[in-house]
């Protein structure tokens, strides 16, 4: 793979983060990213924030709670991917979505038309890869509702690689409307079984670059939000017909899909009610209060300043983007911003996607994006 064909990252070590909903489903969050390649790197900061930021407004839309296991740097391995999908607990009305970046490679003996992730790749290390197939039949082994599974990786032929035989078994604010609810809904809950989706057909690189991260997640995300704003069709074979016609002479995706008759749907009550979502699961727990209306406005505001003079370094600042995760919108100081939101009426959601500590342990610095109902 040449320098601009791949990712890299180096952030957080693992993340379990939950954001609270009335309903008590969850989508379970899965982000691995490659980050130890020095010539794959830029793009894949893009594309890690990129998808803790599209799942959040995910959950925002069908109304669910969000467990992020976000693993990169050092921590993206096959051990951590492997454990991860062991010790998590799902019901039949949770949502999985997997995403990797990173290296991809097949040997031509393959079975499967999914390549293998190089996890944790600095050198050859075949003891490090582990096949996309595996990771489904592990992930379906969990009988959520919907099983969601993203690489964009190489899937390029090596002799060198052993095979791996199949197991047995937008800018600005977003505003809040009911109406991609409905897309987002039709979607993700009334769709069942499990979707698998690369971004090159066998024999195929991958491309990226250091703006919009891989290509073929850029694609995925942007007509993944057309469909759920009713842009375009709500349907995921619609989805990825329009990737694929997309991405016309650079790569050929490769997905498969479950029937195209609509599986097992989840029911799910809209509602106003305001959410966290964080990346830093103390901060999500802290912000909460904040943005809880039966508290009086008095009250969240001694909880503003509370927070204030024991969270928050004396400088703090916080950055609000739009939902693109690079434009920014706002820049304000930590006293500012928590004091909007503690009064604000329009905000529905507030995900947090960076936050960085001083010495102290104190925050210094808060990247946020929020969702507004007006």
């Amino acid at each position: 793979m040449n320098v601009m064909r791949r990712k890299f990252l180096l952030l957080l070590a693992p993340l379990f983060v939950t954001a609270s909903s009335l309903n008590g489903q969850t989508l379970h969050a899965i982000n691995f990213a490659n980050t130890i390649d020095r010539n794959i790197g830029k793009s894949c900061e893009v594309d890690y924030n990129r998808f803790n930021n599209e799942v959040a407004e995910i959950a925002t839309y069908i109304d669910y709670n969000v467990e992020f296991y976000t693993y990169a740097g050092e921590d993206c391995s096959r051990e951590n991917l492997l454990n991860t999908i062991k010790n998590m607990r799902c019901s039949s009305n949770d949502i999985i979505i997997f995403y990797y970046s990173g290296h991809g490679v097949r040997n031509p003996k393959d079975e499967s038309p999914f390549p293998q992730m190089c996890l944790k790749y600095g050198a050859y290390d075949e003891a490090k890869f582990v096949a996309v197939h595996t990771v489904v039949e592990m992930l379906e082994k969990k009988n959520a509702h919907l099983t969601l599974v993203l690489t964009d990786c190489c899937n390029s032929e090596s002799e060198m690689v052993s095979s791996k035989s199949l197991l047995a078994s937008a800018k600005g604010i977003s505003k809040y409307e009911e109406s991609y609810a409905v897309n987002y809904r039709k979607l993700f809950l009334e769709q069942s079984g499990t979707i698998v989706a690369t971004s090159s057909m066998i024999g195929q690189t991958s491309g990226c670059n250091v703006l919009v991260g891989g290509f073929f997640s850029y694609v995925f995300y942007e007509n993944l939000h057309l469909a759920g704003i009713g842009k375009k069709k709500a349907s995921w074979e619609s989805i990825f017909s329009n990737i694929k016609s997309d991405l016309v002479g650079k790569q050929e995706p490769y997905y498969t899909l479950p029937g195209q008759s609509v599986g097992n749907s989840v029911s799910t009550n809209a509602n106003n009610v305001t959410h966290v979502i964080s990346t830093d699961g103390q901060v999500g727990e802290a912000l909460k209060p904040l943005m809880n209306h039966n508290l009086s406005s008095d009250y969240r505001l001694s909880i503003a300043s509370d927070l204030l003079r024991t969270k928050f370094a004396a400088k703090a600042k916080v950055v609000t983007m739009g939902r693109n995760g690079t434009t920014v919108v706002d820049v304000e100081d930590a006293k500012q911003y928590l004091d909007r939101i503690a009064l604000s009426t329009f905000i529905r959601e507030v995900i947090v996607l960076k936050v960085s500590r001083d010495s102290s342990g104190k925050i210094n610095s808060m990247t946020v994006r929020e969702i507004r109902n007006k």
